[in-house]
């Protein structure tokens, strides 16, 4: 969904504790195989192989990294499988791992060629010594210890993954949705659960208010719900499913339905006031408007402009690229004095006219992803870099115009989650469950929390006095908003 890390959702780390107690009998050897390596890149790899150490654990089998090769998941035995096709080679081959009931043999197989000797081979009971491999470090919290004055006012957590952002409704309810489909919503002071709704399927839109309505989706059904009791007032059927949040403009919502295209609803009755579907990828982010007219991007490398009263198409525009996931189609297009800003994959900032679709600058200066927000005077938008740092940029003139960039010490990222920013602060989160506050008019950082070791979603961006987020990990969190 993220193009990002691998995620271990929290009801299979469950499922695979359950499955191992009862299967785990004296004598009984495990294999585990899984795509991702079980080390970092995949964010609870350390609960994993906690679990697997407990047992009789062979080995740990894996792809991703596209070449056979011996690796140290922790003390596991880790062996990587190579692609059917290697990156300058036209020669397909693959892996032949031969078991006995004493040892184990893993062949690379080229086709057309004869097998050679086995790469790996070791006895059950004497595992190929692997100590000269490198272990993935675990997770480091110190950065809590540096900034003490920051710890969770509020924080819960979930037994399912989180995949959505969170909702919050005064100082009383919490909203949101989770991996296995369940809408909830929890009374925050005692943070007891106050009504759920079990959907068909996992929930990726967060939840928003609208006409005293909750708005939610799954993959089947959009749903108003009563805020207080959860009670269903109507639940519109969806053609497509949907990950992206609605946009909420008075008794209106604009939702991108998954690959069908951009919807305009009327929230007091669900009904579909108009639809343009000529689109040709998934919708996974909340559109924009202004001044009638709705921006959103999706995976098909465009943006696109519509009158929102009508839904036809204003303009569209390319970012001449061909590969799908370099489109901006996971970023929150932000529009300030008659432009969009949109950052993408294909590493480029972009500036686009609102009215006319002209490009009036566009820059891979600054190595951009998908992270960015907008200043809460407008006069600033914040990308968030690659590695490390974090840039300011000015809404105001007809060219680039960098007004800081700050290295804020948090490595290699890709977490497309959009930067929240309030009158005096800026807040961005990592892959890795980092959340760092930035002053908004000179860049200083101010301070950093780790929460886990999962991506954070999605802050929540209405009126709240505390800093709300969720994780990957089923974690919800409420942070002060100052030190």
């Amino acid at each position: 969904m993220r193009m990002g890390d691998g995620h271990v959702k929290q009801q299979d780390i469950r499922w695979l504790q359950r499955e191992l107690d009862k299967r785990m009998k004296p004598g009984v050897k495990l294999l585990f195989f899984a795509h991702y390596p079980l080390a970092e890149g995949l964010d609870q790899w350390f609960i994993i192989t906690e679990l697997l150490k407990k047992h009789s654990t062979v080995a740990a089998f894996c792809g991703h990294g596209h070449r056979l090769q011996l690796l140290n998941f922790d003390g596991i035995t880790g062996i990587m499988g190579r692609s059917m096709v290697l990156r300058g080679d036209h020669v397909p081959g693959y892996n032949i791992v031969e078991l006995t009931s004493d040892s184990l043999k893993v062949y690379e197989k080229i086709v057309s060629k004869p097998t050679e000797e086995a790469s790996i081979q070791f006895a059950l009971d004497e595992p190929v010594p692997i100590t000269d491999k490198t272990i993935s470090p675990l997770p480091d919290y110190t950065v809590n210890h540096e900034y003490p004055q920051i710890t969770p006012v509020h924080h819960f957590t979930d037994s399912a993954s989180v995949f959505t952002g969170p909702l919050v409704l005064g100082d009383t309810l919490l909203v949101y949705g989770n991996s296995v489909g369940t809408i909830k919503a929890l009374n925050i002071p005692g943070g007891k659960v106050q009504w759920e709704i079990q959907a068909h399927e996992p929930i990726f839109s967060t939840p928003v208010l609208a006409s005293d309505k909750i708005i939610a989706a799954d993959a089947e059904f959009l749903y108003a719900i009563e805020s207080s009791t959860g009670d269903i007032l109507w639940k519109k059927p969806m053609t497509s499913p949907v990950v992206a949040t609605p946009l909420v403009d008075g008794d209106y919502l604009y939702l991108g339905i998954g690959k069908e295209g951009m919807y305009k609803i009327r929230v007091s009755d669900g009904e579909t006031i108009w639809a343009y579907e000529n689109i040709d990828g998934l919708i996974q982010s909340r559109p924009a408007l202004k001044d009638d007219h709705l921006v959103f991007t999706a995976w098909d490398t465009h943006l696109y402009c519509l009158d929102s009263q009508t839904g036809s198409l204003r303009w569209k525009w390319n970012n001449g690229k061909t590969a799908v996931l370099l489109s901006p189609g996971n970023v929150v297009p932000v529009i300030a004095h008659g432009k969009i800003f949109i950052v993408a994959p294909d590493r480029y900032m972009t500036a686009l006219d609102l009215y006319t679709g002209e490009q009036l600058w566009r820059t891979n200066r600054h190595q951009v992803r998908e992270s960015m927000g907008i200043s809460a005077d407008g006069e600033k938008v914040f990308a968030k870099l690659m590695n490390d740092s974090i840039i300011a940029v000015s809404t105001l003139p007809a060219s680039f115009e960098l007004l800081w960039i700050t290295d804020a010490g948090f490595g290699y990222d890709h977490n497309p989650c959009p930067i929240l920013a309030d009158q005096n602060y800026i807040y961005t989160a990592t892959r890795n469950g980092v959340i760092i506050a930035l002053n908004d008019q000179q860049g200083e950082l101010s301070w950093k929390h780790k929460i886990g070791n999962s991506t954070v979603n999605f802050f929540f961006e209405g009126d709240s006095r505390y800093l709300w987020l969720t994780s990957a990990d089923g974690q919800i969190v409420a942070l002060p908003r100052r030190e």
